[in-house]
């Protein structure tokens, strides 16, 4: 039984280390979260706007249509999340991380 204690033991121990590990890296995790979500959102808007522009001029027979400006809320969005997480930098915590990322990736 001493065994089972000791590898329990042990267990834990590895566990509180983990749990201490993550609780001191949780703001730059978060940090670099939000960094790495306003870069995509910035570049996928951009790739987004110079496909449009890329298929009127190397495309003839494209005619825009309202489908092609469904995509501007999209965008708004993006714009949105850069300016607030600009805004609020350092400041957001894990949650409002987690639902900024969740809002980015599900729209």
């Amino acid at each position: 039984m001493s065994g089972f204690k000791r590898i329990t033991k042990k267990n834990r121990d590895e566990m509180e280390a983990i749990k201490r590990y993550f609780n001191e890296c949780l703001p730059t995790i978060d940090d670099n979260n939000l960094h790495m979500l306003r870069k995509a959102s910035m570049y996928i808007s951009f790739v987004y706007i110079v496909m449009l522009i890329v298929g009127i001029f190397a495309m003839e027979a494209v005619r825009l249509s309202i489908y092609h400006f469904v995509i501007v809320p999209l965008i708004i969005i993006y714009v949105f999340i850069n300016m607030y997480t600009l805004k609020h930098r350092g400041e957001i915590s894990t949650a409002k991380t987690a639902a900024i990322c969740c809002t980015f990736y599900f729209s």
